[in-house]
């Protein structure tokens, strides 16, 4: 998976992310506390899907914002309702 971060967002408790499939073009939203560097890499029963489908290396993900763990999901919220993810057809929440 390809890592890209959003410039001035490095110092929180957690992230908010968007992975990117590479060959259908689909998008996932979530949040993840912990390192940046760390394993993970994201969760949801339709992203575990894609990812078996496709393979870690046709995903993308962007860390769109650092945040204080406790805004954590108040973030989420705002990326979530910003890129419009419940009514898009390519984007998807993730359940962290």
């Amino acid at each position: 998976m390809t890592k890209q971060y959003i410039a001035g967002f490095f110092d929180g408790e957690g992230t908010i992310y968007q992975i990117k499939n590479k060959i259908n073009g689909k998008k996932y939203i979530g949040r993840h506390t912990g390192s940046q560097t760390d394993s993970y890499k994201g969760s949801g029963k339709h992203f575990q899907r894609a990812l078996t489908k496709y393979g870690i290396d046709n995903f993308e993900r962007v860390i769109l914002e650092s945040v204080e763990g406790e805004d954590i999901k108040e973030r989420e919220q705002y990326y979530l309702d910003l890129f419009d993810a419940r009514s898009e057809e390519h984007t998807s929440e993730l359940q962290s």
